[in-house]
Formats: C-alpha cells, sequence, structure tokens
C-alpha cells in the first residue's frame, strides 16, 4: 500500500503541481495536491481493511490508479505547462473532485470478474484488435478519453440510482 501511495497518489500530485500549479495556484496547489495523497491514503486504508467474502462486480470509491490515470492523461495529453489562470482553475477543480471521488462510496466498474470466453470471441477480438489500433495511432486521445469515461462511470451510476430511485419513490397522485 506505501508503495501504491507513492506510486499512484504523491507522483501524480507532485507531477501536476509542477505542471499546472505553481505557477498561479502556489498556496492553493499545494493544498490540493496534499488532498489528493490524503484521500488516496484513505481510499487505501479503507480497501485494506474492508473485508468481504464475497466477490464484488464494483470498487467502492474509486480507485488509486484510475484516479492518478485520471489526472495524468491530462498532462500527458497537453504536456506543456499551463500558462493561464483558467486551465489553473479547471486542473484544480478536476482532481479536487477526483479525490473526493477516491473516498465516496460511489461505485465504479472493477474488470476483475469479468468473463470473455462465453459464446463467439469475434466482437471480442474485433473490439481488442479496435482498442489496439486506437491506442497505437492516437494513445494521448485514447488514454484521455477512457480515464474520463471511466471516471464518469460511476457518476453515471450514481445518477442512474438516484433517478430511479425517485421514480419509485414519488407518490402517486390520485383524482379527487
Amino acid at each position: 500500500s506505501l508503495s501504491d501511495l507513492v506510486a499512484f497518489g504523491v507522483a501524480p500530485a507532485v507531477l501536476t503541481y509542477c505542471w499546472g500549479f505553481s505557477q498561479f495556484a502556489d498556496d492553493f496547489g499545494v493544498l490540493v495536491s496534499f488532498l489528493f495523497v490524503a484521500c488516496g491514503a484513505a481510499r487505501l486504508a479503507r480497501f485494506n481493511v474492508t473485508v468481504s467474502f464475497e466477490p464484488r462486480k464494483n470498487f467502492e470509491g474509486m480507485p488509486i490508479p484510475a484516479a492518478a490515470l485520471a489526472i495524468i492523461s491530462i498532462i500527458y495529453f497537453r504536456p506543456a505547462p499551463v500558462t493561464n489562470e483558467f486551465m489553473t482553475a479547471m486542473v484544480l477543480a478536476y482532481m479536487a473532485i477526483i479525490a473526493g471521488l477516491m473516498v465516496s462510496t460511489v461505485p465504479f466498474f472493477s474488470i476483475k470478474h469479468v468473463k470473455l470466453a462465453r459464446g463467439n470471441p469475434r466482437p471480442i477480438l474485433f473490439l481488442v484488435a479496435l482498442a489496439v489500433a486506437l491506442i497505437w495511432y492516437h494513445p494521448r486521445v485514447v488514454l484521455l478519453v477512457g480515464s474520463l469515461g471511466y471516471t464518469l462511470s460511476g457518476v453515471w451510476v450514481v445518477a442512474q440510482q438516484n433517478l430511479l430511485a425517485r421514480k419509485t419513490q414519488s407518490p402517486t397522485r390520485s383524482a379527487s
């Protein structure tokens, strides 16, 4: 867990601070970077103490490797240092949101229990080949879109659950 915290928490936080926060948001950038590391540590601690004897299809909260990927993919997509205050503010907000998602109870998809051996393997092989080709020719875009998609997937599930809960709890109006 300590190596995970350094690799997926401290390294992305320091890299993001040097890339995007040191020029316009020095003190606040340190605070948000520390928040990312602290939330990553809390996420790893929760993962280590949670004992479950039944296999789960979802993670509770965003896993720290996915959070690191969500942050680093922006830097990989646009490696030039941030030179304006608006972009700095956007990265600060995004990093704070990702930190919050790590300690949340939002369900995030886990690939551990996916079984690919069922049925016809041709569509899966086609999708894998397509993914490899896209990664080969457009790695920056694919990494950014993939990490944003994974980040939004957890939020989407919660939004759907809340919408379904509101529909089932809304009182039916009777004509009087």
